[in-house]
């Protein structure tokens, strides 16, 4: 038999119990715990539940080594990003909560600022969280352009 639990804000009361009942067995546990990194799968899974500008700025950073420049993102009145990652931060949280990947997971691109400059200002880019990213982002965009050419 196997059962799986999943504890999310328990009480220390429970925990200690928990662990009390499964002490009583030794042998009969085994733990598993999953790796927060970014998979193809995992990747493809985020693309495919992003709005479409959302997924413009991480497909874009993926074909551009891992950086895409903000301007190449701006509507002509140099507007236009408003939302792009907050739409992804939406869909991590979505992702945890039914778990298609843990809680652990780093969000895959980060805005970029000057970081000379104090107070508010435009982004100078998004990137990708490190080489390791922007190579599964882009695996999963090929993925993902052949789903949609099919």
């Amino acid at each position: 038999m196997r059962i799986t639990v999943h504890i999310e804000d328990a009480s220390p009361e429970i925990a200690h119990r928990l662990l009390d009942l499964l002490a009583e067995h030794p042998g009969a546990l085994t733990t598993e715990s999953l790796d927060p990194a970014w998979t193809e799968e995992r990747a493809l899974r985020l693309l495919r539940e992003l709005p479409t500008r959302a997924a413009t700025v991480i497909r874009l950073a993926a074909a551009g080594g891992g950086w895409v420049d903000a301007e190449h993102l701006r509507t002509a009145d140099g507007k236009g990003l408003q939302g792009h990652t907050a739409a992804i931060t939406q869909a991590l949280k979505r992702g945890v909560r039914n778990g298609w990947w843990p809680e652990a997971t780093v969000k895959p691109i980060e805005a970029v600022y000057n970081s000379e400059v104090a107070g508010p200002q435009r982004a100078l880019g998004y990137q990708l969280a490190d080489d390791h990213v922007a190579a599964v982002f882009r695996a999963a965009v090929t993925r993902f352009d052949a789903e949609a050419d099919q």
